[in-house]
């Protein structure tokens, strides 16, 4: 029974950081296309908007924090460690337990924490941009901070019990 509701746990989470990551695309096509308007706005016919310019911003910070997850399940990080390509499949996934336990989970534990509050303090005065024309929203993209981080939090997760799976079972199986 037990094993059934952890295992339906981590199909519901790997599945919400998917769907994050398949947002984070949608909103890299909007970026892009709110930046070619604004070209086309600057040079084109010489106006600008403060409004359209903090959309870009809004969507950068989505993206940035939405997709940093789903990059991490797609293991697609930059690693700079020279070694590591050289060590056996067992000492990558220790080095990879290890590192997200003692580095990654209590970071983004930290962003979570932090974010979590400076967030809600924007959102309860409904903080707005204090450029004229700018965005009345200022606080849906300081939400950006703490999502990011909670989906961060839940793929580091999944992550380790997925590396301590394969770590025991590696183990098992040399025994």
């Amino acid at each position: 029974m037990f094993q059934l509701l952890f295992k339906s746990a981590m199909r519901v989470g790997s599945a919400l950081v998917l769907q994050a990551g398949l947002c984070a695309r949608w909103l890299l096509l909007l970026m892009l296309l709110v930046i070619v308007m604004v070209l086309i706005l600057r040079n084109g016919l010489d106006h600008s908007s403060a409004g359209v310019e903090e959309l870009k911003l809004y969507a950068q910070a989505y993206l940035i924090m939405i997709g940093a997850s789903y990059v991490q399940q797609l293991n697609g990080h930059v690693r700079v460690d020279v070694l590591y390509g050289c060590l056996s499949q067992l000492a990558r996934d220790w080095i990879d337990l290890l590192g997200h336990v003692l580095f990654a989970l209590p970071f983004y534990s930290f962003l979570l924490w932090l974010s979590a509050d400076f967030a809600y303090a924007s959102a309860t005065v409904r903080e707005a941009s204090t450029n004229p024309g700018g965005l009345p929203f200022l606080y849906i993209m300081k939400a950006a901070l703490p999502l990011g981080g909670l989906l961060l939090i839940v793929q580091c997760v999944l992550d380790i019990f997925n590396y301590l799976a394969r770590v025991s079972l590696i183990q098992s199986v040399k025994s």
